[in-house]
């Protein structure tokens, strides 16, 4: 994805309307000075260098274009005006949609590692709701970064309860996640109880226990009622939801992934 610096593709704008307008007079056939001509050159070869969405093909095609023949010294004020149109209507129609994204939530955006590589690595599965919590997040979608983050959040859950060996006839995805966390905790007090001491059984129960609490909360404060259309999340909120499913996950990760199970 080539990422466009606002200002930039304004000021070329701006640009190509002032140049236009300069050179949109009566003498169609007048050649272009050749002071004009190697100040136009000095302005867009600093766009091919500094400015990432110049290199666009197509852009970069019409720079190249406009540069070969002011080097050449061929134009008149009515090819010129024309070219510099043609440029002007790509940028527009290709960056007439343009997204804002606040200083503060920019580092969220696009980010193949948002919740860090350990997470990316042991649950591979959430890892493009887990890119798709950050955009939304980012751009100010806050309930559809909600909605992406129980996503992944489930996909630690069925992480979870594979772990403990708790099945379902028609499969684990098909199932509430009520259902799912009162199977892990059943299973989770049969397997502490068989610990041969104290000390692993408060692991275990520090790790299960606190892992199950957290998915409880999650399905009580957030998924049930954005997966059911019950509430709309402002950023408060959807950061809240944010951390909160990134520390859980954190800590998952440290002993779980989707392909080990924990000793």
């Amino acid at each position: 994805m080539i990422k466009a610096n606002l200002s930039a593709v304004y000021e070329l704008g701006v640009l190509l309307n002032r140049e236009e307008d300069k050179w949109n007079v009566s003498s169609k056939d007048m050649s272009i000075p050749e002071e004009d001509c190697d100040r136009l050159m000095k302005v867009f070869i600093n766009l091919l260098q500094n400015h990432p969405f110049v290199s666009e093909e197509h852009i970069a095609i019409l720079v190249a274009q406009i540069l070969a023949r002011l080097y050449g010294r061929e134009y008149t004020a009515a090819s010129l005006v024309m070219q510099l149109q043609d440029l002007r209507v790509y940028l527009e129609n290709s960056y007439a949609k343009l997204v804002f994204v606040p200083k503060e939530r920019a580092d969220y955006l696009e980010q193949e590692q948002l919740f860090g590589a350990a997470v990316k690595q042991s649950f591979p599965s959430a890892s493009a709701d887990i890119k798709e919590a950050g955009n939304c997040f980012a751009v100010g979608s806050f309930t559809a970064a909600v909605f992406h983050l129980m996503r992944a959040a489930e996909s630690a859950l069925h992480v979870l309860a594979e772990d403990l060996g708790v099945e379902f006839a028609g499969g684990i995805r098909y199932e509430e996640w009520q259902t799912i966390i009162e199977k892990i905790q059943i299973e989770a007090d049969k397997k502490r109880a068989n610990l041969p001491n104290r000390r692993l059984k408060s692991e275990w129960r520090e790790f299960y226990n606190g892992a199950i609490g957290e998915l409880q909360a999650f399905k009580d404060a957030w998924r049930n009622h954005v997966m059911h259309a019950r509430g709309s999340y402002n950023e408060q909120k959807a950061l809240s939801a944010m951390n909160h499913v990134q520390e859980f996950m954190q800590r998952l990760a440290q002993k779980l992934s989707e392909e080990n199970r924990a000793p």
